[in-house]
């Protein structure tokens, strides 16, 4: 971030922890992660440094959510993923020192839903170091997608490497489809 210049979605943050008299901690951090939330959702851009300066300058740990140091924050990456804002996922894996995990050119979040081994996986949690995933089999997901519930029948610890090997295993297998699909 340019030192003189802060980022919309920053000034926006800034602006509703400066602005108002608040009488309520729950509802000052409910309207930061509200204002967050729609910036993400608006495809507001943000500058690399966002997240971690957003969550150093507006005391993000009552607000950013989740108690353990892998899944702070969580919900606001699975938001810009879902919501496709590209630069709010470059800022957030920036603050967590991570690079993406991508299946099929796809950023992997948190309640992600994938095929893994031939079976169906959900994304439930991300190493704290980024070095890996996990990623867990249930006999039952959720209707409305978002993941499984009940005791996992399998758990996935899946790393980058992983990742790279399934994307070339997927894309050799389409190129197969094609030759295939060209020659009948």
């Amino acid at each position: 971030m340019d030192k003189n210049k802060e980022s919309r979605i920053y000034t926006n943050v800034q602006n509703v922890y400066q602005g108002n008299d608040w009488k309520s901690w729950q509802r000052l951090n409910t309207a930061l992660a509200m204002t967050l939330n729609a910036g993400i959702i608006a495809g507001m851009f943000f500058d690399e440094d966002d997240f971690k300066n957003i969550c150093a300058n507006f005391k993000g740990g009552y607000w950013f959510g989740c108690d353990r140091d892998n899944c702070y924050g969580e919900r606001f990456y699975s938001l810009a993923v879902e919501h496709n804002n590209l630069s709010a996922c470059k800022s957030f894996e920036s603050w967590k020192n991570r690079k993406p995990f991508k299946l099929d050119g796809k950023r992997i979040c948190i309640h992600f839903v994938f095929e893994w081994q031939d079976l169906r996986v959900c994304c439930t949690s991300f190493d704290d170091d980024g070095s890996y995933l996990i990623a867990c089999a249930y006999e039952s997901f959720y209707a409305h997608g978002g993941g499984g519930y009940g005791k996992p029948i399998k758990r996935f610890k899946i790393t980058l490497d992983d990742l790279k090997a399934e994307n070339k295993r997927l894309k050799e297998l389409r190129k197969t489809k094609n030759v295939a699909k060209t020659s009948n």
